[in-house]
């Protein structure tokens, strides 16, 4: 049985952004540690949470993880095509 390329496709992106997800997650976990020496948020929306904390953290989360999930196809997308991608390249 031949897998398609557009499941191909849709694997690829899963495995990559799910590791981007992840790493982003972990790196902006510890460098809000190591930045502010407190856990982040866990819930913004909380009301025990600073209006501060909770926009910085929102903020923060939302554009690691846009542009990890971007960094992470784009990537895909090149080693489907043969690329192997380069750091700094």
């Amino acid at each position: 049985m031949k897998i398609s390329d557009d499941t191909t496709w849709k694997a690829l992106t899963f495995v990559a952004a799910t590791g981007a997800a992840l790493t982003t997650h972990w790196a902006l976990k510890n460098g809000w540690q190591a930045i502010t020496g407190k856990k982040p948020p866990t819930n913004p929306a909380a009301r025990e949470t600073a209006w501060t904390e909770a926009l910085i953290w929102t903020a923060a989360s939302s554009l690691a993880g846009g542009l990890a999930k971007l960094v992470a196809k784009r990537h895909a997308g090149a080693f489907k095509e043969g690329d192997v991608p380069v750091l700094g390249a």
